[in-house]
């Protein structure tokens, strides 16, 4: 395994890869916590200011593969004989489901490459952040044969528990939990941060969504005690906690165990905070709060194809249309949420929460003017 690949299997298989112009800054990144740097030219004195793996963002044919790890390709074939010909890792950029089909052209199907099963990882994600659970969950099976046939256990904790959380989507409830304490063992064996606070969150929000609140807590209770703290995990970690708390009624706890700074600026992990605390502020009354919150987070997720941020985002801005009065403004918050929802996902039950937040306090305004009359 190169170098590149060993920081990006290891944890939740996301990377921090920084672009960099120079030494000076390969090094402050490298110190701010990056995994990876990215660089177009200039890689040979990048390379003696870092022992992070090295990107190139350009041709191949540029790359200096005495400094540089890996190169980043289209999925295109020629491209891809052309890099590994000048012995780089290729790094194919992938930026939708048909992307991710056409690199699995690249590697030979018959043979269980460790490539293939992190491609194959990478779809069930992929699918599963877009809400498509049936087809996450058949591309997941795939990828458990592939990872277990390339002997990868991170890979295969990866893959059992997008899995797992797929199962529950579509009312497996009992292989769900089978397959999340598997994925949740290996996780604990890995030793990673990140592989460990995926499983736990992930296994969390299964129970939540299965009904099972208080068993949900105390998971990310535990999880809060098991995670270092200080990064991304423990802001996650911390998130889906309040999230349980809150919706099973208890908002001190909710709020008390939310980090009370922003960290992570620019990134989901900060869109999910934000999202948090918008809906205790919301909760407590606090619209112009919670309004700005809202605002604040959508700057982060105003491209986002996952609608585990969108939905949020749209029920709480529906809602503060509606107590604002503004019912014609709330429908169009709500329908702007869910067309965004339905260009990437089949994702039911997030459109359903939109739906409901709008529906409802409009029977109830409806109601109350009937009562008046």
């Amino acid at each position: 395994m190169t170098r590149l690949s060993q920081a990006i299997s290891e944890g939740d298989g996301i990377s921090i890869l920084v672009e960099v112009a120079d030494a000076n800054a390969a090094g402050s990144a490298e110190l701010d916590g990056a995994e990876g740097i990215a660089v177009r030219r200039g890689a040979d004195a990048v390379r003696a200011a870092t022992r992070l793996p090295l990107l190139h963002l350009g041709a191949a044919a540029a790359a200096s593969d005495a400094s540089s790890d890996a190169v980043v390709v289209d999925p295109d074939h020629d491209a891809w004989e052309e890099a590994r010909a000048l012995g780089l890792e290729c790094v194919v950029r992938v930026q939708n489901a048909d992307d991710l089909e056409r690199a699995l052209t690249l590697l030979p199907e018959s043979e269980p490459t460790p490539e293939r099963a992190r491609i194959l990882e990478a779809k069930a994600r992929f699918l599963l952040l877009q809400g498509r659970f049936a087809e996450s969950r058949d591309a997941a099976d795939e990828a458990l044969r592939a990872a277990e046939a390339a002997g990868l256990e991170d890979t295969k904790a990866l893959v059992l528990n997008r899995l797992g959380l797929c199962l529950f989507f579509l009312g497996e409830e009992e292989r769900g939990d089978e397959v999340m304490r598997e994925s949740l063992e290996l996780a604990r064996r890995s030793g990673s941060n990140d592989q460990l606070a995926t499983a736990l969150v992930n296994y969390a929000d299964a129970l939540h969504l299965a009904g099972r609140g208080e068993e949900a807590a105390e998971l990310a209770a535990q999880g809060e005690r098991e995670i270092a703290p200080g990064d991304r995990s423990s802001i996650w970690i911390a998130c889906t906690r309040s999230e349980v708390l809150f919706f099973l009624g208890r908002w001190d706890e909710a709020e008390a165990v939310l980090p009370a700074r922003n960290r992570g600026e620019g990134s989901a992990t900060l869109a999910n905070l934000l999202l948090r605390r918008a809906s205790l502020q919301l909760g407590r009354g606090d619209t112009d709060g919670a309004r700005k919150t809202v605002e604040h987070s959508r700057g982060f997720i105003a491209d986002s194809v996952e609608p585990q941020y969108i939905a949020p985002a749209g029920a709480l801005m529906v809602e503060l249309e509606l107590r604002a009065g503004n019912v014609e403004a709330a429908r169009e918050a709500a329908e702007k949420a869910i067309d965004q929802i339905e260009f990437c996902s089949d994702d039911a039950a997030r459109m359903a929460l939109i739906s409901a937040a709008a529906g409802s306090r409009v029977a109830r305004s409806a109601s109350q003017s009937a009562s008046r009359s």
